[in-house]
């Protein structure tokens, strides 16, 4: 299934009267011709900031259902006057994804709680992921020594994976490099949503420690298994399934990790690699230990992915 991971930026005050409009009527119309719709996401970032997920069987009838859905009277005649000027901005990323991993529903009466079922307080984890990103930005601005930088992912990329989550209805969920926690609070977050567990492997101790803490800040520690040690040998003890894995680890590993993740990814499995294509030169074609590798992992994990599906 292709999907399209859409972000919209509303402008200010626009955000509610927006997302009623959407629900009642660019839902129903986008269904009617087959389209699947899930959403809202609401970004913790900014609170005119929401993602959706649009549905497609596959990429052949992607741009003849899209076209179909724009030139039809209802957004002609009404949705493309009253939604368009209440977005400031809109980027959109297009992903393949085996459909049976896709939860699709939509939030009518959508709505932001303070503190959501589970005592998870909302504001509070805004800003301590605020200023857990601020943090790391500044910690390896001055740390010169690679090992001992927070290397957190993006927020942008935070976001991502917590929509993934909730996406595939993920509930055993991996994660091969802990650091500070950062982006495993994000994976807790939207594990706590579907019920679901993380277990996050950190070869640092000072790291762990530091995981261990924010997790309990975020009232998310319950939802997180925090392993220490080398991750090669931490995986081959772990028996999965896991539906979702993500690998941010030290990328000259990588194929190394693949030979031990894949086998513990459940079939039909989501993997989540990190720094694939930016920095794609990272030694990935010698790997230790002896295990089997080669030159291109990018040709590597699609090749993979699509043996595991």
């Amino acid at each position: 299934m292709i999907i399209e991971m859409r972000t919209y930026k509303i402008k200010p005050g626009k955000r509610s009267q927006f997302l009623d409009i959407f629900g009642s009527k660019s839902v129903p119309a986008h269904t009617e011709i087959g389209m699947k719709i899930s959403g809202p996401f609401l970004s913790v970032e900014d609170p005119d900031t929401f993602f959706f997920m649009r549905g497609f069987p596959d990429i052949a009838s992607r741009e003849p259902m899209k076209a179909k859905f724009y030139e039809g009277e209802l957004w002609k005649r009404e949705l493309e006057n009253i939604l368009m000027p209440m977005i400031e901005k809109y980027e959109v990323v297009v992903v393949e994804v085996p459909e049976e991993q896709v939860h699709w529903s939509w939030a009518h009466d959508m709505h932001e709680e303070r503190v959501r079922p589970g005592g998870v307080d909302i504001a509070a984890l805004r800003a301590l992921l605020d200023e857990l990103a601020g943090f790391g930005r500044q910690h390896d601005a001055r740390e010169t020594e690679h090992s001992r930088r927070m290397l957190n992912v993006t927020p942008e990329t935070g976001q991502f994976l917590a929509i993934l989550v909730r996406a595939t209805r993920a509930a055993q969920i991996l994660e091969i490099g802990t650091s500070n926690g950062y982006s495993t609070i994000w994976l807790a977050w939207a594990a706590r949503d579907t019920g679901g567990h993380v277990t996050t492997l950190e070869r640092s101790p000072d790291k762990a420690a530091m995981a261990r803490a924010n997790l309990q800040r975020a009232g998310l520690a319950d939802r997180v298994t925090v392993r220490e040690g080398t991750a090669l040998d931490i995986l081959a003890g772990l028996d999965g399934p896991y539906e979702l894995i993500f690998l941010d680890a030290d990328r000259p590993n990588y194929l190394a990790y693949l030979g031990r993740i894949l086998p513990r990814l459940r079939p039909g499995g989501l993997l989540v690699a990190d720094n694939v294509v930016s920095h794609a030169g990272d030694g990935y074609g010698d790997p230790p230990r002896g295990e089997r590798g080669g030159v291109d992992l990018q040709e590597t994990l699609s090749t993979a992915f699509h043996r595991t599906v």
